[in-house]
């Protein structure tokens, strides 16, 4: 029944998408007035690729938490796995709700220093997990860890656009998402391996140590652009 329900939302959501989303794809005039744009490649700068680089690591590192995260709970709080599903409603409602408001705190304060103050607080939940002594305290925990990645998720998406330039979003973002998957492809064999190999905690301190080693790596070396990549183009 799980899986028909998700499947028939995914079919919802492909009818709605077909019949009702409106195309993002640059029109003629906006060609006209930005002649070569077609044939601009992603300028493969130090700061992009330091930024696929984190996107990478904190997508195996978070992968390295998430397929063990239930087997944890039940062998913690010996709980059957409704009462842990509701443990994840204060996440999911932070997701939900909170990542466009946050999206507006990366253009005021800047990228970097939404990406740092998210990466360095989802570390610290993450390594907090392990200490909890009941579900009620993970909810509140998780959904914490939820607003970390909603707060630096947005900066880091606006500074793909930044670096690469608003006429090559879709190649950038694909190289992002391919990052993040070969992560999240990567992540889960080094999870488990630590969660029997090393001990049940070991998965949380290991993410909450390489989302730090991250979030270190982005406040020394990255450097965001003063004029996004598109104006500079567009300026040129």
């Amino acid at each position: 029944m799980l899986f028909l329900v998700y499947g028939l939302a995914s079919l919802a959501a492909v009818l709605v998408a077909v019949w009702r989303l409106p195309e993002t794809r640059p029109g003629a005039s906006w060609a006209t007035n930005h002649p070569g744009s077609a044939t601009v490649a992603i300028t493969w700068s130090r700061t992009w690729l330091l930024l696929l680089l984190v996107t990478l690591v904190t997508g195996a590192s978070w992968a390295m938490v998430s397929p063990v995260l239930i087997v944890f709970l039940q062998d913690s709080f010996n709980l059957e796995i409704e009462t842990l599903s509701w443990a994840f409603l204060p996440a999911g409602l932070v997701w939900a709700f909170l990542p466009a408001y946050l999206g507006r705190l990366a253009d005021r304060f800047g990228r970097k220093p939404m990406m740092i103050l998210g990466l360095v607080m989802a570390a610290f939940s993450s390594i907090l997990v392990p200490a909890l002594s009941s579900v009620v305290a993970f909810a509140g925990v998780w959904a914490l860890q939820a607003l970390c990645y909603a707060a630096g998720d947005p900066a880091e998406q606006a500074l793909v656009a930044d670096l690469t330039g608003g006429d090559q979003r879709g190649r950038a973002y694909g190289f992002s998402a391919m990052a993040a998957d070969l992560g999240a492809a990567m992540g889960p064999l080094g999870g488990a391996w630590l969660y029997q190999a090393v001990g049940p905690r070991s998965p949380f301190v290991a993410n909450g140590v390489v989302l730090s080693l991250c979030a270190v790596a982005l406040a020394i070396w990255l450097r965001v652009p003063a004029t996004p990549a598109h104006v500079q183009r567009v300026e040129a």
